[in-house]
């Protein structure tokens, strides 16, 4: 398993604790066959970059015959720290030039990249169909996705807003303009690329009136799309498998950047990490904090198996295979 950083230290510009650099770790066949791209967005409202839909999804892609990449983006690992703002866009933006300019190395078409994002990760696989490439293409290369992949995701900053996602992505107190851009439903156009939604109607964290809005948006501009509103699901359901629920799967790489800000807490007492479930000086060192931090994460004992929800991945194939076809 091979993880790339997407910037050089000198490149990458927002400011956390610690030496973290945003990175992509890939999931490829062994072979050399040239197969579609899929690029996995792991939720977490903008405060953590979630275990439990990052393996496991590049995983089931694979198997599905995608060659699957996850990026660590940005996150905002402690509220002292700046907005994100564009910061995590940059980073998807860098992961998908990076796979599309060197298409031989990655074994993929650089015609058929997709993002699939979960939660506040849905709103950065939306972002990136909506905002890729508002600051320019460097070298001509886009970081438009050819489609998009948005399982029970924030979309909207107004009435049906998490509002966790988008304090930690704009601020607490953004400009009108700044919810606008945020509010993705406002955002598409022409150039919003085809997309396929899922959500539950039993989801109370992130209502599935950000889908419908999302898609009646869609709708108006005619962009090819997909939605399935399942009945039952809480939030966060990923593959809403018993290996899911179980949790014990791979999360050091995700886990990267609070395992950076860990350190440098314990090594210069800044005040960093003060709302992580344990005090720094109940740990020995950062693996140890960034392993108790990743298991706060996984799915909680009241998770659900939910046997209706698991056909989502083969939808969302069908769903991109229909497109390529048309291509």
């Amino acid at each position: 398993m091979e993880i790339i950083r997407l910037y050089s230290k000198e490149e990458y510009p927002y400011k956390t604790p610690g030496d973290f650099i945003p990175q992509m770790t890939l999931y490829m066949h062994d072979d050399e066959k040239i197969r579609p791209a899929m690029v996995v967005i792991p939720g977490g409202g903008y405060g953590v970059v979630s275990p439990t839909e990052a393996v496991l999804i590049a995983e089931k892609f694979r198997d599905l015959g995608y060659n699957a990449f996850v990026v660590t983006y940005t996150v905002r690992v402690d509220d002292k720290l700046d907005p994100l703002m564009r910061q995590p866009i940059a980073d998807i933006s860098r992961a998908i030039r990076l796979l599309r300019s060197e298409p031989e190395r990655f074994k993929i078409d650089p015609d058929r990249v997709s993002v699939v994002g979960f939660s506040a990760g849905g709103h950065l696989a939306g972002s990136m169909a909506v905002h890729a490439d508002e600051d320019g293409i460097p070298d001509g290369v886009s970081a438009r996705p050819n489609a998009a992949i948005l399982s029970y995701p924030v979309i909207s900053a107004g009435d049906f807003a998490h509002r966790g996602s988008f304090d930690n992505l704009i601020g607490k107190n953004p400009t009108d303009e700044l919810m606008q851009w945020a509010s993705l439903e406002t955002q598409i156009d022409e150039n919003t690329c085809p997309c396929f939604l899922w959500h539950t109607f039993e989801d109370t964290l992130v209502p599935p009136e950000n889908s419908l809005l999302f898609e009646r948006a869609l709708a108006e501009k005619n962009i090819m799309r997909e939605m399935h509103i399942f009945a039952t699901g809480h939030h966060g359901q990923s593959l809403a498998t018993q290996f899911w629920k179980d949790g014990n799967y791979y999360y050091e790489d995700v886990m990267a950047q609070y395992e950076a800000m860990i350190a440098y807490e314990l090594e210069h007492h800044e005040g960093y990490g003060e709302n992580l479930p344990f005090k720094m000086e109940d740990i020995k060192d950062a693996k140890e904090g960034a392993a108790l931090f990743a298991k706060n994460v996984m799915p909680g004992p009241d998770a659900q198996v939910n046997e209706s929800l698991q056909i989502w991945p083969i939808l969302a194939d069908n769903f991109l295979k229909r497109l390529y076809m048309k291509k």
